[in-house]
């Protein structure tokens, strides 16, 4: 039999049934009947990837989840209809799904069940409120390691301007919500492309030169971009401007850093894929031509000039994203704390800790550098410390290791093999 023919008569036998068991009388029947229906679809389901393929997937409450509180999120909306909400539910496991197997499916095994089981373990509530606060700022670190690496390490361009990019996403946060009281997402989206603009601008002004000037441009666009925020009144200026977080929590969350921490988790996952997929991509292979060589990438045939400005454009974006939740995170923001110079330092170092010339080096230092500065922050109470301490892990990973833990860890296993 065919998969069509099998399809065809799968339907009709499903929607015969369907209408011959209304004709019983015994409610309990339907929910029984249901429950049972319901694991079919889990263990049809979950057997694609573990009994097809091989992958032990620890995760299927995740997903389940997705598709429950996708309907959720969809009634409380808008009151959408059943068949809207099935169809919304699929494409947003599928999507997650997606994002799981693409980052994790080159690893076999057991560390993708690993991987699988920390999904679910992430859609737990936590009662430690402390976590998220924290885990909000190690992510955050994250998305701005990952972003300044599109340019800075696949593309060897220096830029000095993470702040400004940053507070471009926070403050267009701040102008929504002033204006149109907006949903997080359309911030979001907002955020991300408005950043990306002020990034394709740049690029498309500065990036024809070459050398330090790109570097100069950036930073001299974070000075221009303070000095407007503090004399617009509307965001605030000087003396800054309040966000209040909603009152109503999305998803029976109980605060509403449980919703941001989450929020931020799904976007660092984003900034990462991207990475990732440009790493991996012919743009990827010609960033890399011009980080080597940009001259003998040019006579090679290579478009410099579009690549750059389109690495530039979506480290930028990213680089807003990451802010956009930002404001929501203090319920307040000012200037000062937006262009942070902290912003710029730690979305340098964090890729030349880690390794610049892969998409796992910005991670890896993100994750590392962010960590230690909450134990700093927490256990030592020396949070003013931060920067001085990364100052001198940057000197010692420039001198012990100039290519950061992820070259160390190529050379080692280079002289292994040897």
């Amino acid at each position: 039999m065919s998969n069509r023919v099998f399809a065809l008569v799968a339907f009709t036998v499903a929607i015969a049934f369907a209408a011959a068991s209304q004709l019983i009388s015994n409610e309990y029947y339907f929910t029984a009947a249901y429950t049972v229906l319901q694991f079919v679809i889990l263990a049809t389901a979950w057997n694609i990837l573990g009994g097809y393929t091989g992958y032990v997937n620890f995760g299927s409450a995740a997903f389940f989840a997705i598709g429950a509180y996708s309907t959720v999120f969809l009634y409380n909306a808008f009151k959408a209809p059943l068949l809207v909400m099935i169809v919304a539910g699929t494409l947003a496991a599928g999507l997650a799904g997606l994002g799981l197997g693409y980052l994790t499916l080159r690893l076999r095994g057991v560390f993708f069940a690993i991987a699988s089981l920390a999904l679910a373990a992430v859609t737990q509530l936590i009662p430690n409120e402390y976590f998220f606060t924290a885990a909000y700022t190690v992510l955050l670190f994250v998305i701005l390691a990952t972003a300044w690496n599109i340019l800075g390490g696949y593309t060897g361009y220096v830029n000095f301007g993470s702040a400004a990019f940053f507070a471009i996403g926070a403050y267009t946060t701040v102008f929504l919500y002033n204006a149109f009281k907006a949903p997080l997402l359309v911030m979001i989206v907002a955020g991300t492309l408005t950043a990306g603009l002020a990034g394709l601008g740049l690029g498309y002004l500065t990036l024809r030169l070459r050398g330090v000037f790109f570097a100069i441009a950036s930073l001299a666009l974070a000075v221009v971009l303070y000095v407007f925020i503090v004399n617009w009144d509307y965001v605030g200026g000087a003396r800054g401007a309040y966000v209040l977080q909603p009152r109503e929590i999305p998803f029976g969350l109980p605060r509403y850093i449980h919703l941001i921490y989450s929020v931020q988790l799904v976007m660092a996952g984003l900034a990462i894929v991207v990475a990732r997929a440009i790493e991996h991509s012919t743009i990827g292979r010609g960033l890399a031509a011009i980080r080597d060589d940009e001259l003998a990438a040019e006579c090679s045939g290579v478009p410099t000039l579009r690549l750059k400005i389109f690495s530039t454009m979506v480290s930028c974006a990213l680089m807003g994203m990451a802010g956009t939740t930002f404001p929501y995170y203090l319920s307040y923001v000012e200037p000062s704390s937006a262009f942070s110079l902290s912003y710029a330092v730690y979305s340098i170092a964090m890729p030349l800790v880690g390794g610049m010339k892969s998409w796992i080096g910005p991670l890896i230092g993100a994750i590392l550098l962010g960590s230690m500065q909450q134990l700093v922050q927490v256990m030592f109470s020396l949070g003013a410390w931060n920067l001085l301490i990364v100052g001198v892990l940057l000197v010692l990973f420039v001198t012990l290791a100039p290519n950061g833990i992820m070259g160390w860890v190529e050379s080692w296993r280079r002289r292994k093999e040897r």
